[in-house]
């Protein structure tokens, strides 16, 4: 399979035609034949649907085209044995550099499958966010064993000053976070707390301070991740959407999952639109719960996503999960940055709901969307159960967390999540 041919591309046990396009960090195209070619191939069947998915956190081409074709599986079952689109819908996955610093299980998990080359791509990846002239002394600390106290706010001071320039908030007229030394050590000492058992040799707070280099790594990756989802979906993927709007007059869906859903997002509210995009379907996504607000508490201004509600001619669904850890536990400590643990008490729930969001950083993927007219299902449905709201100009969310039908940040190609599509899709 050579994923870098300019045309579609075959990924096992998947019939629909499938395409590949990639994006550097900049939101350029690191390929221009192939959306060109795809363009062309569009101009010759106007009708054909188009899906457009974007991963979130992911390191290579291995595990975005895996979830690429799982999910194509389950979308491939539904349509045999529930009927699809008169014409077979093409299918473009979408490919940018992101790093792998996942949070699934505690804000420690995942390392320990990072190889050397792996690890030293991802340090490298920070290092080039960086100032050159702070480059030579950032590379140095993250090579250390451990850091002291003293190291790690050095570390907060390189990237402190960066982190203004960036479009992290998905809340409009939303000041930017801030990592500065006190911010950063509440921060570590929150999500140490939050873990079941320190990691060997690690420790946060008391007398003898010190942590690994990985963990304020791991935070920092946090901000460049969703800034870069936001320059990718602004500058690249918006120019791809409206190129086959303007193409084609077939229907358009887009799903993005995790930070994927910030890529669609951004690439649907960057610009106007030739026409309507068909559907939105956010998995698990890893931006403020508060994106499509009518009004933001305490700021009196729009979710910064809200005009994507206005610019889908069909619905706008999310899913949320209380299994979700990187979401539902961890993500609202990080977004946050201030030290006001007061905030930060995880409201009750019951067992096998998500519960409502601990404090105004939640994530969408952790406990919904609010304020912003939605419609919130208990109950993520099962393949089979009719969704006629699905196929309705509205925003909706599904709870996964019962009977684990979303048991984790990167369980979103399953069947039930096929199923929304299949759903979205019927409209047309």
């Amino acid at each position: 399979m050579d994923m870098n041919a300019a045309g579609p591309v075959s990924l096992p046990g998947i019939s629909l035609e499938t395409w590949l396009v990639r994006f550097d960090r900049h939101g350029e195209y690191t390929s221009p034949e192939t959306p060109q070619a795809l363009l062309d191939r569009l101009a010759t069947t106007p009708e054909s649907p188009v899906i457009i998915f974007s991963h979130g956190w992911n390191n290579n081409d291995k595990y975005a085209t895996e979830r690429y074709a799982n999910f194509l599986e389950n979308l491939q079952k539904h349509f045999a044995a529930h009927g699809g689109p008169a014409q077979s819908p093409i299918f473009v996955g979408l490919r940018w550099p992101s790093m792998w610093f996942p949070f699934d299980e505690t804000p420690a998990a995942g390392m320990a499958d990072v190889d050397a080359d792996g690890l030293a791509q991802l340090k490298e990846e920070l290092a080039e966010e960086l100032p050159e002239a702070d480059r030579q002394r950032f590379r140095a600390l993250v090579d250390l064993p451990r850091l002291s106290e003293s190291e790690v706010g050095e570390l907060a001071d390189l990237f402190g000053p960066l982190l203004q320039g960036w479009e992290v908030a998905d809340i409009e007229g939303a000041e930017a976070s801030r990592i500065d030394r006190e911010s950063l050590m509440a921060t570590l000492q929150t999500l140490q707390a939050d873990r079941d058992a320190p990691a060997d040799g690690e420790a946060v707070g008391g007398k003898d301070w010190y942590v690994k280099a990985l963990f304020p790594l791991r935070v920092f990756s946090v901000f460049v991740m969703k800034n870069r989802a936001g320059t990718v979906g602004r500058h690249g993927v918006s120019r791809l959407v409206r190129d086959i709007l303007g193409t084609s007059r077939g229907p358009l869906h887009l799903v993005g999952h995790s930070y994927g859903a910030k890529v669609v997002l951004a690439a649907v509210t960057a610009q106007p639109l030739p026409r309507k995009v068909d559907s939105l379907l956010l998995l698990q996504s890893a931006i403020s719960y508060l994106c499509f607000a009518e009004k933001v508490p305490e700021r009196k201004l729009p979710g910064a996503y809200r005009i994507a509600l206005s610019r889908t001619a069909g619905s706008v669904a999310a899913t949320f999960s209380r299994w979700d850890s990187s979401l539902h536990e961890f993500y609202h400590h990080i977004m946050w940055m201030k030290n006001d643990p007061g905030e930060l008490d995880v409201a009750a729930k019951a067992p096998d709901a998500a519960g409502d969001p601990p404090n105004r950083f939640a994530a969408l993927g952790g406990y919904g969307p609010r304020d912003a007219g939605e419609i919130l299902i208990s109950e993520l449905p099962v393949p089979g159960t009719e969704t006629p709201a699905l196929r309705e100009e509205c925003l909706i969310a599904f709870d996964g967390s019962l009977d684990k039908r979303i048991s984790g940040h990167g369980d979103v190609s399953n069947a039930c999540t096929a199923w929304l599509l299949h759903q979205q899709m019927k409209r047309t």
